[in-house]
């Protein structure tokens, strides 16, 4: 684990802004993705209420990749409540897609490598 530094601190911002200007009552997640070449990628989930809700995180990630880019250097995903860990099923896409090691902010204070936050992934 680690400490946030201040890119960090401004990834939690820009969450919490996009997470204000959400309309839906549906939506309650929204994240934010830094890659590798430190640019910005944003997504809200697509919560309803049955079980066809997609994250916020697949959002950002599909928005990177649609830009061309295929590494994530920092992630975070906030809530209401304040920044939250993605669910399993996140973690698993993060590392199945390949998208790097990156670091995953875990708190207001903490972030943490995708390896280590996911050991023994499946293969």
């Amino acid at each position: 684990m680690a400490t946030l530094n201040k890119k960090d601190k401004e990834l939690i911002k820009k969450a919490r802004e996009l997470l204000k200007k959400r309309k839906s009552k549906f939506t309650g997640t929204a994240s934010i993705i830094m890659s590798n070449k430190g640019n910005i990628y944003e997504g809200i989930n697509l919560g309803v209420e049955n079980p066809s809700a997609v994250c916020a995180e697949p959002i950002a990630i599909g928005e990177m990749m649609t830009k061309g880019e295929r590494k994530i250097n920092t992630i975070v995903a906030i809530q209401k409540k304040g920044v939250v860990s993605p669910c399993g099923v996140c973690r698993q896409l993060l590392y199945s897609l390949d998208l790097g090691n990156p670091w995953v902010i875990i708190s207001n204070k903490e972030k943490i490598k995708l390896n280590n936050l996911l050991p023994k992934a499946f293969q």
